[in-house]
C-alpha cells in the first residue's frame, strides 16, 4: 500500500495537470487502512484534497465524464474525516450539491447527496423520496442502503 502511495506521488511530481492521476491518489486514500485514527484522518483530508484538484483540473480540461466521480471521492473523503462535525457536514453536501450539479442523471451523485443529508442530520421527507427514486437506478449495494436509508426514515416520521 505505501509503495503504491509512493509510485502515485511521484508520477504526480512528474505530471502535476494530470486529473486521472491526482483522482487515483484520492481513491488510493481513501481505501488505505490504518490503525490509528489521526492517520486515518490525514489519509482522508489528504483524499479530499486530491479529488478536488483532480475535479478542478477535470473541469478545466473539459473532462467531464471523470467529474461525478471526482465529486464522490470528495464527498466520501469529507464525510470519513473527523474533523468538525458542523464544518464537515457543510463541506460535504456542499460537494455533493455540485456533483448532482455538474452531473444531475449520476446516481453516485445523488446517493452520494442523500448521504451527506444524512449526516448532516436532514429528517425531511425529501430524502426518502431522493433515497427511493434513485435505488432504482444505483448498482445493488447502493440501492440496499438506500432502500435502508428510506425505510429507516418512514419509521421515524
Amino acid at each position: 500500500m505505501k509503495e503504491a502511495k509512493l509510485i502515485l506521488s511521484k508520477a504526480l511530481h512528474q505530471h502535476p495537470a494530470n486529473a486521472p492521476l491526482w483522482q487515483s491518489l484520492a481513491r488510493h486514500l481513501l481505501t488505505m487502512t490504518t490503525s490509528s485514527s489521526a492517520s486515518s484522518q490525514r489519509h482522508c483530508m489528504a483524499a479530499a484534497a486530491c479529488a478536488a484538484s483532480a475535479t478542478k483540473l477535470a473541469q478545466a480540461a473539459g473532462q467531464h465524464k471523470t467529474i461525478a466521480q471526482d465529486s464522490v471521492a470528495s464527498v466520501l473523503a469529507t464525510l470519513g474525516s473527523e474533523g468538525s462535525k458542523i464544518n464537515q457536514s457543510r463541506a460535504s453536501l456542499r460537494e455533493a450539491q455540485r456533483a448532482v450539479l455538474m452531473c444531475p442523471g449520476s446516481a453516485e451523485a445523488w446517493t452520494m447527496l442523500v448521504a451527506a443529508r444524512v449526516a448532516a442530520g436532514h429528517r425531511h421527507k425529501d430524502v426518502v423520496r431522493l433515497a427511493e427514486m434513485w435505488a432504482q437506478q444505483a448498482p445493488p449495494k447502493v440501492a440496499k442502503w438506500l432502500n435502508g436509508i428510506a425505510r429507516q426514515y418512514v419509521k421515524v416520521a
